[in-house]
């Protein structure tokens, strides 16, 4: 995969916040209150470096599980993934929301780099710090009792950390933040809001944790 093909590749996924309204995403974690359910999901995320290969892989359960090669000489990557998602059993603002009332297919494309590293010796894993810093979320959210919608948002992860324990095995911690320039409310999940009028900008914050697993390189096809 050469690098101009590479790039307009990023160029059609920061082209994607231009539209507010147009299906977001997540990847498998526990996402905290939106002006909705709290949701929970599974899914799938991979590091594809600017050399054209694929680094790592992230499965999430809603503990995930992520497969990857630390490569040192490899400080940025595109990560692409995405997931199913379902609410929990909770009320918000009043609404009650069961166990998979709503649900959520998403795209999650984001820019990440590695901003420090330490070998830990005799393991194959750095302990590694790590940020994503230009993300979009895009989300299709379905359910019995409203129509299917869909949402798109900034995302950002300001922080994650891989925490090696053994030879090929670390333990991933990260926090995601997503900005909806056009956030939900309650009548979009087939309830009742409490406020008139259309929803502003909106945050929502969640969750990661994993297990890493070293594995080998992919080299894409040219």
């Amino acid at each position: 995969m050469s690098q101009r093909r590479f790039w307009i590749c990023v160029s059609m996924l920061v082209a994607l916040l231009a539209y507010p309204r147009a299906a977001s995403a997540g990847i498998g974690e526990i996402i905290l209150e939106m002006s909705g359910p709290r949701m929970i999901g599974v899914g799938l995320e991979c590091r594809l470096t600017f050399q054209g290969t694929w680094q790592s892989c992230k499965v999430s359960a809603p503990l995930p599980l992520l497969f990857a090669e630390n490569q040192p000489d490899q400080r940025m990557w595109l990560s692409v993934g995405g997931g199913y998602y379902f609410s929990v059993k909770k009320t918000i603002n009043g609404q009650p929301y069961g166990w998979g009332d709503v649900q959520m297919l998403s795209f999650d494309p984001m820019i990440e780099f590695e901003s420090k590293s330490w070998q830990v010796r005799d393991f194959n894993l750095d302990l590694q710090i790590y940020h994503g810093v230009l993300g979009v979320s895009y989300n299709l959210m379905f359910g019995d009792n409203f129509p299917t919608f869909s949402n798109a948002a900034l995302k950002l992860r300001p922080a994650g950390v891989v925490i090696p324990f053994s030879k090929n095995w670390g333990v991933d911690l990260s926090y995601n933040l997503r900005i909806y320039p056009s956030g939900f409310k309650a009548e979009d999940f087939g309830g009742v809001s409490a406020t008139d009028g259309e929803p502003g900008r909106e945050a929502v914050h969640s969750f990661v944790l994993g297990f890493r697993w070293r594995i080998n390189n992919r080299q894409l096809a040219s």
